[in-house]
């Protein structure tokens, strides 16, 4: 105790936030308690102040570590955040969870952003368009340009006009995509929402007419998903030019105690029937960020991923050369990296972050010293 006090009293002198201190030491506690143990069987070395691995250590210690932020010194945390010149986070379950904001998350965002780090959102969901996502992340607070929020819907649409596409895309998905396609000016292409069989399936079949000219299948997220959609994208596949492409993978998201089939689940659906792999635009594919590298605007080796899924932001992150951090507040949490460890070289290799922290705003703590 006359340790804890002395170090108190150190601190009033310097004119530290000690309400501050001592409240992110108690809300720290518990989790700190739990983390050194799980340290000690993931063989992490707290005696060593944590560093950003550089180009010659990277091949040794993928996949090998994931160090935690909280048992590192402050000090060494501040100096490898200052090491980035631009921050990527996820948005869904780093920042938000559909419309309600994760304490802290976006005021740490706007910090970073306020200490002169450029910074983006890069999401793969595909069912609202980028100026949509930026609207709400504008509406919870964060500090955000459109051409600094990174979207499924609006990068399959560039991907499309960047190739010049003239022809007609059937649509599996939410009406932002479609919108998209419009804005890019790609408007043949049908309409969103639903398509149920009313019929007999030999009915729907014998009736069916093909469009003209089909050059695309683009699948979505799409909660009007049906054996009807199924059929004619399958159908229009036949066409080996016809392309093929996905705005995103994810497989499965939680609601309350509902498991939610991703576009992933669609997508499959549609490989295992036509035979074919999707071409996929969003995370874990390197698609969104590539213009920004190749324009000079994102240099790999001074930007961080954060994401809250190791199966899409790590990779996607080690795919482009960026450093990773995992944060516990959305898909996969501290215990995921556990029995990720566990795993074989090649999965531990890909998904393994090179950092963790349980929630973004953990790292205001870090910012302020």
């Amino acid at each position: 105790m006359k340790i804890l006090k002395k170090k108190i009293y150190n601190f009033q002198n310097n004119i530290i936030d000690v309400d501050f201190i001592i409240m992110s030491l108690l809300s720290r506690f518990a989790d700190l308690i739990c983390h050194l143990k799980i340290c000690q069987n993931l063989h992490f070395d707290t005696s060593k102040p944590f560093s950003r691995q550089t180009e010659n250590t990277t091949k040794k210690t993928i996949g090998k570590q994931c160090t935690n932020l909280l048992l590192q010194p402050a000090t060494e945390v501040k100096s490898w955040l200052n090491s980035f010149n631009t921050i990527i986070a996820d948005g869904e379950g780093v920042l938000w969870i559909y419309d309600k904001p994760i304490p802290g998350a976006i005021d740490a965002l706007n910090q970073l952003k306020a200490s002169g780090k450029q910074i983006y959102v890069c999401t793969n969901n595909s069912t609202q368009t980028r100026q949509q996502h930026t609207f709400k992340a504008e509406r919870l607070g964060l500090n955000i340009r459109e051409n600094e929020l990174l979207c499924t819907a609006h990068a399959t649409a560039q991907y499309l006009k960047d190739m010049q596409f003239l022809k007609y895309a059937y649509v599996i998905g939410a009406e932002a995509l479609t919108t998209e396609l419009d804005a890019a000016g790609i408007v043949l292409h049908n309409d969103s929402g639903p398509d149920i069989m009313h019929e007999a399936v030999e009915k729907f079949a014998t009736e069916f007419r093909k469009e003209a000219n089909v050059g695309a299948v683009i699948v979505g997220y799409d909660t009007h998903f049906s054996f009807c959609k199924l059929a004619k994208a399958v159908t229009y596949l036949k066409n080996p030019d016809c392309l093929f492409l996905a705005t995103n993978v994810d497989a499965s998201s939680s609601t309350g105690d509902m498991v939610l089939p991703g576009t992933g689940s669609f997508v499959a659906a549609i490989e295992y029937s036509t035979g074919r792999k999707a071409y996929v635009i969003g995370k874990p594919s390197a698609n969104m960020c590539m213009q920004y590298i190749e324009n000079g605007l994102i240099q790999p080796e001074n930007t961080l991923m954060i994401g809250d899924n190791y199966q899409t932001d790590m990779p996607f992150g080690r795919n482009l050369g960026f450093q990773t951090l995992l944060v516990g507040t959305g898909t996969h949490t501290w215990s995921d990296v556990l029995h990720l460890k566990k795993l074989n070289g090649n999965l531990v290799k890909h998904f393994m972050p090179d950092a963790y922290i349980p929630k973004l705003a953990d790292l205001k703590y870090f910012l302020r010293r």
